[in-house]
């Protein structure tokens, strides 16, 4: 833990031992359409994003072969994307 933490943690637990009843209070999020609507949005925008750029990763990579010659791994980059797709086929259905 930072000192940051350790101090809130050391409040916590004497303000607990004083009031053993006492919750901390947290401050109500934000449950408007918009603010769901944008939340959800940019969430899925960040999987989606990162899920492109690990398959153009592991394309790329497949494709060198693992260890730079080229083509040597197409094979197994279209098996490798065949065992993805039903996967995940599986999971949706």
């Amino acid at each position: 833990m930072d000192g940051e933490m350790l101090d809130l943690y050391i409040k916590y637990a004497q303000r607990k031992a004083e009031d053993p009843s006492w919750e901390p209070q947290y401050a109500e999020e934000d449950k408007s359409p918009v603010a769901v609507f944008i939340r959800l949005v940019s969430e899925n925008a960040i999987w989606i994003a990162a899920g492109i750029l690990l398959k153009d990763f592991v394309v790329d990579y497949f494709k060198k072969g693992g260890d730079g010659s080229d083509g040597a791994g197409e094979v197994l980059v279209s098996s490798t994307l065949d065992v993805v797709h039903q996967i995940s086929s599986n999971l949706l259905a």
